[in-house]
């Protein structure tokens, strides 16, 4: 799946940038208290100005689901959410919106984004 997250991150960098939001990406895996392997794409800290929040970024939270449509498709849904830190070294966030894209589960399993469709998301 790693042709296919670099894929995505690259899109959602581009979005973010057409938001204004100018952050480079990079895919962090980690576990949750169940052992389960969690994607999560991080952009590097950026500022606004004025300088409200002390550290701001943007996470996606990626998961991945058997289509309910089509059986012979996955689904890909990102959750977007920005995260900051106030001078008070306060931590806090909301969520931002998300994408979505589907592939056929044979280009899934050969992890080829080149049948990634893009159904969906916060665009401007």
């Amino acid at each position: 799946m790693k042709a296919i997250l670099d894929f995505i991150t690259e899109d959602i960098q581009t979005r973010m940038t057409r938001l204004g939001i100018v952050a480079n990406f990079h895919i962090e895996e980690t576990t949750d208290l169940r052992n389960n392997t969690r994607i999560k794409l991080v952009s590097s800290r950026f500022t606004m100005t004025p300088m409200i929040f002390k550290e701001i970024y943007v996470e996606v939270n990626v998961f991945v689901y058997d289509n309910s449509e089509y059986e012979n498709y996955k689904e890909i849904r990102c959750d977007v959410s920005l995260c900051y830190k106030t001078w008070d070294n306060g931590m806090n966030g909301l969520n931002y919106g998300s994408f979505l894209y589907t592939i056929e589960n044979k280009w899934f399993e050969k992890d080829d984004p080149r049948f990634l469709n893009k159904e969906g998301g916060i665009e401007i």
